[in-house]
């Protein structure tokens, strides 16, 4: 039996392989295998988007912290190492299970629209970005971390930002996925230009002064984060919330025309509400409520599928695949038409996500023909992470977080080194949608965590980033393990699929067969057969094997995802 300390040793060498090994540029033209299985732990596990945020939430709990003081710390740590996609001046859910009361809870800590921004605001329709900067929610992601931490926690603030804040100062390696993201070329646009825009304050706090960022390997630094985070830890989030760190915000704001004030960030909350309840088959899920729109889909989607006998036709069978494209194509529609910041527009929850609506809306699929007639909203571009933690006492926390976009709106607040996002883009210039652009109203999200109860006891914990792929993928990761039992990276290697929220657009998919793609496209399906990245959603996942206490973590293989056991 190895001793603890051993035990430790293994666990830093084993990750350190993996990093050696998937980032070796005498590797970097081999296309890794799926792995083989999942990550076991009997002590914790922790699985994210991100390798140095996962280890930040081993170190946590190796220090004696539990699940929520490690979600903390990873999410804090998320803005400094994954900029483009979340960070303090973002917005989260968050959703908990306490072991000891056998209880769930959700945390809400998604920002509002700045009391005075109004659709007159955007004259020209809403941009996905807003040089004013009044594509910004008021960002509430400190007060969400607090609140966590002061609830359910059991460290101080000093020791959940500390890690962080000491990356920021002093430094961590350029990895892959951040240095694609900074390249000339990259799909979602040049950052360099973004960052040079308003005196160079992006490349002035992310690249050392310099107009070209640092190659795959070279130190990053954020010492603005830093002494800000460190403002935060010593201070209390005060300094931000009517402070002068929160002044410096909305002076930076207001100088480029931002209709953001300092009574906004005194006025912001964070919200502890009712998850969404569903079961699929012998499982009861929990998800996140409107103003999020993946918890109502998930459920519904979920729901239409219970009705099949999804396990009878296969896996990758072209009725499989035409069945949970039209059952999610039905969701889609009721998602534009219903979900919204519920204190402007409460939807019909009781309705949305039950039995018999399920079944009225199933009636509606034509097992033949592919639907050409939906109402899907608006899509954008997302950038979100995700993270998931079980400790030694079974707490498990399951937060997604977001920017909004890449970068956010594209700005660097001030000294500050915090991107602001941009999630009034979210929101709609439809003066008719639910969705419509109104102050102090929380955006329309993707996003939801999800926890799993089987038998009265805790089964599994997901979350996923992607946008709309977000409840897309985990509903498929849900039928991918229930219905058709594959562990829980053997979900991950499998093949998915997305609708792409237009009936003009073809369902993006992979590794079908030339004769389901014929049958499909024989229904009416357009379809895109490529391989589907992330853009088919970014799942994280930890199952509970109850019969051994094993817990099993699994990432999507195709991303820079990493689970860490102990």
């Amino acid at each position: 039996m190895f001793n603890r300390k051993l035990k430790v040793s293994f666990v830093f060498l084993a990750v350190f392989l993996c990093l050696v090994l998937t980032t070796s540029p005498l590797l970097s033209s081999y296309v890794i295998p799926p792995r083989t299985g999942p990550i076991t732990g009997e002590d914790y596990m922790v699985v994210s988007n991100n390798h140095i945020t996962s280890m930040v939430g081993q170190k946590i709990l190796a220090d004696g912290g539990n699940a929520v003081d490690a979600a903390v710390a990873m999410g804090i740590n998320k803005g400094l190492v994954e900029p483009w996609i979340s960070g303090p001046g973002g917005s989260a859910f968050a959703m908990y299970f306490c072991a000891e009361t056998e209880e769930i809870h959700y945390l809400n800590y998604s920002g509002r629209s700045p009391a005075d921004l109004s659709l007159d605001d955007f004259p020209d329709g809403l941009p996905y970005r807003c040089p004013k900067g009044n594509t910004a929610l008021v960002p509430v992601m400190f007060k969400g971390w607090e609140e966590m931490r002061e609830r359910f926690g059991t460290m101080s603030r000093e020791e959940l930002y500390g890690p962080t804040i000491d990356m920021a100062i002093n430094g961590f390696p350029n990895y892959p996925a951040l240095a694609s993201r900074w390249e000339e070329d990259h799909p979602w646009g040049d950052v360099r230009d973004w960052f040079q825009d308003h005196d160079g304050l992006g490349y002035e706090t992310w690249w050392g002064g310099s107009t070209t960022p640092p190659e795959l390997g070279e130190t990053v630094t954020n010492p603005n984060m830093g002494e800000s985070l460190k403002r935060i830890a010593e201070e209390g989030i005060e300094v931000f919330y009517g402070g002068e760190l929160g002044q410096e915000f909305v002076d930076f704001l207001q100088d480029l025309g931002s209709v953001m004030t300092i009574e906004d960030l005194e006025n912001a909350t964070v919200d502890w509400q009712e998850p969404i309840e569903t079961t699929y088959r012998d499982f009861e899920l929990f998800m996140a409520p409107p103003n999020c729109s993946g918890g109502v889909a998930i459920a519904q989607i979920l729901n239409i599928l219970e009705g099949f006998d999804i396990e009878g036709m296969g896996f990758n069978s072209a009725e499989y695949v035409h069945s949970y494209i039209e059952a999610t194509k039905l969701a889609v529609e009721d998602r534009a038409e219903w979900v919204s910041d519920p204190d402007f527009y409460p939807a019909p929850l009781d309705v949305l996500t039950s039995k018999e609506y399920a079944e009225e809306r199933r009636a509606l699929i034509d097992p033949n023909e592919a639907a050409m007639e939906v109402s899907p909203g608006k899509e954008r571009e997302g950038g979100t992470t995700s993270y998931a933690v079980i400790d030694k006492d079974g707490n498990m926390v399951s937060v997604v977080q977001s920017n909004g976009g890449g970068h956010g709106s594209n700005l660097i607040v001030g000294e500050t080194g915090i991107h602001i996002n941009n999630g009034v883009a979210w929101m709609e210039d439809d003066p008719e949608s639910v969705n419509v652009v109104e102050g102090n109203k929380r955006s329309r999200w993707n996003m939801t965590p999800v926890i799993a109860i089987k038998d009265g006891e805790p089964a599994f914990v997901l979350c996923a980033s992607g946008g709309t792929a977000i409840w897309q993928a985990l509903s498929q990761f849900v039928t991918k393990i229930v219905d058709f039992e594959m562990d829980p990276q053997e979900a991950q290697n499998a093949p998915h699929h997305r609708y792409m929220m237009e009936p003009t657009l073809p369902i993006r998919t992979e590794y079908l067969s030339d004769e389901v793609i014929e049958v499909l496209e024989d229904k009416g399906h357009l379809v895109d057969k490529r391989e589907i990245g992330a853009v088919g959603g970014n799942v994280n996942a930890i199952v509970i094997d109850r019969e051994t206490g094993v817990y099993y973590g699994s990432i999507n293989p195709r991303t820079q995802g990493f689970a860490v056991g102990f």
